[in-house]
């Protein structure tokens, strides 16, 4: 099969309607796309509710290639490193299936590639909140960073990488990488992001632990602001308990990709990370700190380094 300049790439699992709704987003936006060029690749991690036949369906109305890969190993990053194998394109614009898009998204991705000596690409991420939201958490956790929401956005100007300029590594709901560089890295961890044979344990940092890699490479990172995508929550994302969740994963995520472990240091952090537990217990029940999302964040990252590091 030929070679494309671009690959769109969307991992999903048992999220049929999310899926449509973001291909029926990026439908229109293709129009323009020359098909010799792009391609879409929508990777099926083992779903079970006909996600794949409802992507294969609406591939007949695009204007451009959408093939559908079956990557029955549950986990993002096996069905990631899939989509890495599977793609023709030269440039990959990875995103999610729970995404909309902004007008100008492909062609502003086109724009990034364009510099050879660009090996990887950031784009805002906007979270769109289920109205069922209470108005303190959607406010508050944004204020705490991105987290669940994967909210992203580096401002109004076009940056690049390098001394003096600095922003955050791509995420994955929206980010670009030269498929080239990606292989010559070995890909995404496959012991981290969502993993499991329910597909539903939280493991963050796959996308942060395979843009540091990216990084060390040298080659510039870019930030664009013309490619902004809408990252809309479901009910359960919106919640304390999920948020808590993510946090606990992210917290067995970092302890996961340190290099320097040693007993002494390992005992040395569980002694640390249980104070700080201990710590943001309390704060949690203090008048007001059922809402208080700081202490909800570092508790639950305390429990899930505690849980890598006596489970090592």
């Amino acid at each position: 099969m030929a070679e494309k300049r671009f690959t769109i790439l969307i991992c999903t699992r048992d999220r049929r309607d999310s899926l449509v709704r973001c291909l029926e987003s990026l439908l229109p936006l293709c129009g323009d796309l020359k098909p010799e060029d792009w391609e879409v690749v929508v990777v099926d991690n083992g779903s079970t509710d006909q996600t794949g036949e409802a992507a294969a369906k609406l591939a007949r109305e695009y204007p451009i290639e959408l093939r559908v890969i079956h990557e029955p190993k549950m986990g993002v990053s096996f069905a990631r490193n899939t989509g890495l194998r599977v793609a023709r394109g030269e440039f990959l614009v990875i995103t999610d299936d729970d995404v909309t898009f902004e007008a100008g998204w492909p062609q502003a991705w086109a724009d990034v590639s364009a510099d050879t000596d660009v090996v990887a690409g950031a784009a805002p991420i906007e979270p769109v909140f289920p109205e069922t939201t209470e108005s303190w958490f959607a406010r508050d956790v944004l204020l705490e960073g991105a987290g669940p929401t994967a909210y992203y956005d580096a401002g109004r100007q076009e940056l690049v990488s390098g001394p003096g300029v600095k922003f955050n590594l791509p995420y994955t709901a929206n980010a670009g990488v030269r498929r080239s560089v990606a292989l010559e890295v070995g890909g995404f961890r496959e012991d981290l992001g969502y993993r499991g044979q329910s597909g539903r344990r939280r493991m963050a940092c796959e996308d942060t632990d395979f843009f540091e890699r990216i990084e060390e490479t040298g080659g510039k990172i870019v930030y664009t602001p013309h490619a902004r995508v809408f990252h809309h929550l479901n009910e359960d994302q919106a919640t304390v308990d999920y948020y808590r969740r993510w946090h606990r994963g992210y917290g067995t995520a970092m302890e996961r990709m340190r290099p320097d472990h040693t007993f002494v240091r390992d005992a040395a952090k569980v002694v640390e990370q249980a104070f700080q537990y201990l710590a943001y217990s309390l704060r949690l029940r203090l008048p007001g700190g059922a809402r208080n999302l700081r202490a909800h964040r570092k508790q639950a990252q305390a429990l899930g380094r505690i849980e890598e590091l006596l489970g090592r």
